[in-house]
């Protein structure tokens, strides 16, 4: 047993008054003559006695009804699970989970109805005075304080599932940000969960020693649930009257195999494609659906499955654009006699292809343009080169073939801001027998789906025959080699600056120095250099986290502002902006929390589609059981977290035992009336 107020068991030195009055109760008799002395001596043996018994049980009683009146102004206590009562009020951090997987149901219905439910069960068992704080999934800027008992139910009924999902050490963060700042010597903070293996990383939580964690668990009855877990296109770009692969994985969280799970796709709201998933337990499957862009834009496209009772991953949003034309931008040297890209990009109208020489560049154009190729340049000047870089920090594309001539310098100059390989010198053999190329990156996006890798090596393959070129050394730089020599050296590089692409070819466009333009790499290379340079934002972004979306040469100024218009509620939210260079980024928020395709609008304009998703981590349903999570709490040795069960009694009740122990004051204080009771019995009714 414990007391709230030790000091007050000074108070135990009262119970010596009444054994002092005892002590010198020094009566005065007065002496009686009597004749039959014998007869009174037995008489005054068997009364004094019982006269001393009598005075021992009323200073016993007297003794034990000051000491229980002392113990019950020390407020004794016993605790439970070596909790320690603090005097004083207290401040409590209630979390409520309620991402989705709440929606789940048990026997006594909804997860976070039961939460809730219990939530304020703790808020009323504990003192008018004491401080709440009420968190969930949101941690809204609102949450970040403590609150009256009554608020704070308010608050608890008001919540609402949520997209976002925090795990376990997450809470207690933010819960400590407000505990520590309180004035009240107890420190309390309850998380309510369904305990979901996701989200209880209790070997992650690093807990202040002044406050007590306490787990309270609330499970689902099932665990079974279905979901497109995502979707992707196995090409890079989207283009008029192609045949088009999405590619759909479904997922089955649950321990039961599911057959015939249908699985449809619609694109601006049309039907375009069905298929069914066989998906066995615990496992995914990847399948494929077909169909084809008949007109060019800006495109909304959802797949669906049929599942419950959780619902929110049924659904998957994404959005891409099929452009109508890829420009195209070539700057050539003054000693380019024939063209063999104008040949290739000229003869088809999706391609916009614009030829400038290198004395007169417009660079106001460069920014609208898709790719830029610099095809026998002698050099880079100093303000094309910034130009560039600014260019494909922008997110654009530029593809190079160096002239015979070239000046290493410059295009070292160029090629290290954009964190490229550099040129190392010029190399000149001969076509015969020359230095063909001798390894394909099969796996590199430029090449993956157009090339397949022979199988029978004794097969020989037919590769371009190299003549000269210049060296091209990788060194430090984030260079891939796509195409590489028999020397070792590479002969098609891709680098990713800041989001854009630079390509370079270790050899000229010249027929004397390769059989590179007249091979069947040179034509499925650069278009496929083309077609990926056109600007695609992701397919689709997870709601109920902070992100910036990169919009692709664009600036704002003056007073626009975007608006983002949810197409299915017409509901509108204002994101915040910022220009960065040639680009604007938008910064979404955890307050945008539908998911669906929403219109990006500048003023009236249309500017893009974005598709937003609930985040799929609350899919998986499995939840920890209680008592291995007990066990790591015990392995990790953490004295101020424990567990609250209330599978037999209210959590009201818990709250008050755990968070103060069993109060024994008032126990003290029916004893100390009772005693005092006996007191008056004894002298009133024992004569």
């Amino acid at each position: 047993m414990k007391f709230v107020h030790p000091e007050i068991l000074w108070a135990l030195s009262a119970v010596s008054i009444p054994i002092i009055v005892h002590l010198f109760n020094f009566r005065k008799f007065k002496k009686v003559l009597f004749s039959n002395v014998a007869f009174l001596q037995e008489i005054q043996q068997e009364t004094k006695s019982k006269s001393k018994l009598k005075h021992l049980l009323i200073l016993i009683a007297r003794m034990l009804a000051i000491a229980c009146l002392v113990f019950a102004f020390a407020q004794p206590y016993f605790p439970v699970d070596g909790a320690s009562l603090e005097a004083g009020d207290k401040a409590i951090s209630i979390y409520i989970d309620n991402s989705f997987s709440s929606e789940s149901k048990n026997e006594a219905g909804p997860l976070l109805e039961i939460a809730k439910s219990k939530a304020i069960e703790i808020v009323e068992a504990h003192k008018p005075t004491d401080k709440f704080q009420v968190l969930s999934n949101e941690f809204d800027g609102s949450q970040q304080r403590l609150m009256a008992r009554e608020e704070a139910v308010e608050v608890i009924q008001k919540i609402e599932v949520s997209p976002s999902v925090r795990k376990w050490s997450e809470v207690v963060s933010r819960q400590e940000d407000v505990l520590k700042r309180a004035t009240q010597r107890g420190k309390i903070s309850y998380i309510l969960s369904d305990f979901q293996s996701i989200t209880s990383d209790i070997e992650n939580v690093k807990l202040d020693s002044s406050i007590t964690l306490r787990l309270v668990p609330g499970f689902a009855a099932t665990t079974n649930n279905l979901s497109i877990d995502s979707v992707w296109f196995n090409t890079p770009v989207r283009q008029l009257n192609q045949v088009e692969e999405l590619y759909v994985r479904v997922r089955n969280f649950g321990d039961k195999d599911v057959d015939n799970v249908s699985v449809s796709l619609k694109i601006n709201g049309q039907s375009k494609s069905v298929s069914a998933a066989n998906v066995s337990a615990f496992q995914s499957q990847d399948i494929v659906l077909s169909f084809t862009n008949t007109e060019p834009g800006i495109k909304e496209g959802e797949v669906l499955i049929d599942d419950s009772p959780v619902t929110f991953d049924n659904s998957y949003y994404f959005s891409y654009q099929v452009a109508s034309q890829i420009r195209i931008l070539e700057i050539a040297g003054a000693d380019v006699l024939s063209d063999p890209v104008a040949t290739l990009f000229n003869g088809d109208p999706y391609f916009a292809l614009t030829t400038s020489s290198e004395n007169s560049i417009d660079y106001s154009a460069l920014g609208k343009q898709d790719l830029i190729i610099l095809q026998g340049l002698n050099q880079i000047s100093s303000g094309l080169s910034v130009e560039l870089e600014k260019y494909i920090s922008n997110g654009g594309s530029v593809c190079i073939f160096p002239s015979s001539g070239a000046d290493i310098t410059s295009y070292n100059s160029f090629l290290q801001k954009c964190g490229s390989a550099s040129l190392e010198g010029r190399f000149e053999f001969g076509m015969t027998p020359g230095n063909p190329v001798s390894s394909v990156n099969y796996d590199h996006f430029l090449l993956k789906g157009i090339l397949q890798k022979k199988n029978n090596t004794s097969e020989k393959i037919d590769y371009p025959n190299v003549g000269s070129y210049f060296k091209i050394s990788n060194g430090v730089s984030s260079s891939e080699n796509v195409l590489t020599m028999q020397s070792g050296d590479p002969f098609f590089t891709y680098t990713n600056h800041n989001g854009g692409k630079l390509y370079m070819s270790a050899v000229t466009l010249k027929k004397e120095e390769s059989s590179f333009t007249s091979h069947s790499f040179f034509p499925t290379l650069l278009l496929r250099v083309a077609e990926s340079s056109t600007n695609q934002n992701d397919l689709s972004y997870f709601l109920g986290k902070e992100q910036a979306i990169q919009l692709k040469n664009l600036v704002i100024t003056g007073e626009q502002t975007f608006r983002l218009l949810h197409t299915n509620s017409n509901t509108e939210t204002i994101p915040e902006h910022r220009n960065a260079g040639g680009n604007t980024e938008l910064f979404i928020h955890t307050d945008l929390n539908k998911a669906g395709s929403y219109h990006l609008m500048l003023m009236d304009s249309l500017i893009a589609k974005l598709s937003f998703n609930f985040d799929r981590k609350e899919s998986d349903l499995v939840a920890i059981p209680a008592n291995e999570v007990q066990d790591k709490i015990d392995e990790l040795e953490l004295k101020r977290v424990s567990i609250i069960d209330t599978s037999s009694e209210s959590i009201g009740k818990f709250a008050d035992e755990i968070d103060g122990g069993k109060k024994m004051w008032y126990t003290m204080l029916v004893w100390a009336l009772i005693f005092l009771a006996i007191e008056i019995l004894l002298i009133k009714y024992w004569r």
